[in-house]
């Protein structure tokens, strides 16, 4: 009995089990339906045990003064429920908050720096060894030109397209960038005799990120090379002004780029999603039409057709949450976010020349860019996805060591 506690009770395991779960849901694995109904099953039992416990036993110990923005999400989001239809399906998706926000995004009340680099380290390597099996396979599925259906997905190649055993060539591409910043982080806490593998993972996933050609991954690698360079740069004035240049150009570029119409071009069919999830907005700018209900709000009030909203929402994790749960929500979140990035900034700044601030800055980068990616995609929070439950993670792990001082809520 003791040793079934032990194994329930070991916060880093529960992490590592859920995002392997989740890993599974966006591969071939995911067409085995009874093992995934049943698996979810017990990582929501195990999520709401994990929640009491902390409530219970350490009396909100665990949570950081940053969740305190995520009880007010959850209140909001509560009266969306209560104000719009297709409850079920919503508290369903509020459950997936909770989880996400309370069960992954929790700290453990007695973990050392020590621990918690070895956490971000341990679950870099668990999640570079299954990428690697994952990527062997899928370039395997390239070279012979595979291609295997299963109802009404297509895994391999898919004409011009290549998934490899993900369901989508996205999945693929942003999992082999997540893969590629992992191997860095595991190289960064100091060579060993498995060093040769990471370089050989590395290699195996910037083939598959050139073949997949997934949009999003490659900007996520664009955004944390920059963000790399801009924490590298220890004079505040430098740093100010590359920033500065940095938003300056990306909003001229976008101005230019609409004024010459050539945005919807770049964003394949997210422009007329955002612009009539923007009218969508405007009449429901409080509490929003309810998760369940974004896609069909959105395609009533489109008078074209709109291509993957039902299969990827608005396609913005920020636009997503405003229709979703309403203006007041989205700007809970981004100051979230904001509070979370300049704290985790100014830990940086204080501590450079420290011992495994490389892992930190590295594993920060890697935040920061998934957040990127869902400024054209949204699997942040709201469902079941191996990116949210990674960022959640591993956001839990920096803040062991960022937030200690400052750790009640």
């Amino acid at each position: 009995m003791r040793k079934v506690l032990n194994f329930i009770n070991n916060r880093f395991l529960y992490k590592v089990i859920y995002i392997l779960v989740s890993i599974s849901f966006v591969t071939i694995l995911g067409e085995v339906k009874l093992i995934n109904s049943i698996t979810s099953k017990i990582m929501i039992l195990w999520s709401i045990y994990i929640i009491l416990r902390d409530i219970i036993l350490y009396k909100f110990k665990n949570y950081t003064r940053y969740h305190m923005f995520l009880i007010l999400f959850l209140i909001v989001f509560l009266l969306s429920i209560v104000f719009n239809t297709g409850k079920v399906e919503n508290i369903k998706i509020f459950l997936v908050a909770i989880i996400e926000f309370f069960a992954l995004f929790s700290l453990e009340e007695r973990a050392s720096i020590k621990e918690s680099i070895n956490n971000i380290i341990n679950l870099s390597k668990i999640m570079v060894f299954l990428s690697f099996i994952g990527g062997i396979i899928s370039v395997m599925m390239l070279f012979f030109n595979t291609k295997i259906t299963i109802g009404s997905n297509s895994y391999g190649i898919s004409g011009k397209l290549f998934s490899g055993i993900y369901n989508n060539e996205n999945t693929l591409g942003i999992m082999a960038f997540i893969s590629i910043i992992l191997s860095i982080v595991v190289l960064a806490n100091g060579f060993n005799r498995d060093k040769y593998i990471y370089f050989l993972n590395i290699c195996l996933q910037i083939f598959i990120l050139y073949k997949a050609r997934a949009n999003s991954a490659v900007l996520a690698m664009l955004i944390f090379i920059v963000v790399l360079i801009i924490l590298n740069i220890k004079n505040s004035f430098i740093k100010a002004t590359a920033i500065l240049m940095l938003f300056t150009s990306s909003v001229f570029t976008w101005y230019k780029l609409y004024n010459t119409g050539k945005l919807s071009l770049y964003l394949n069919g997210r422009y007329a999603i955002w612009k009539t999830a923007i009218k969508v907005i405007k009449e429901n700018m409080y509490f929003g039409v309810g998760n369940a209900n974004v896609a069909d709000s959105v395609i009533k009030a489109s008078k074209a057709p709109l291509m993957g909203v039902e299969g990827g929402g608005m396609h913005n994790i920020f636009i997503q949450i405003s229709v979703a749960n309403g203006l007041i929500s989205s700007i809970i979140f981004i100051l979230f976010l904001l509070f979370i990035i300049l704290f985790i900034h100014k830990y940086i700044m204080n501590n450079y020349g420290s011992s495994n601030i490389n892992v930190i800055i590295l594993s920060f980068s890697l935040l920061i860019s998934l957040i990127a990616i869902n400024m054209f995609e949204a699997n942040l929070i709201y469902i079941v996805s191996f990116i949210s439950f990674t960022f959640w993670s591993m956001l839990s792990f920096i803040l062991q060591i960022t937030e200690s001082p400052y750790r009640h809520i």
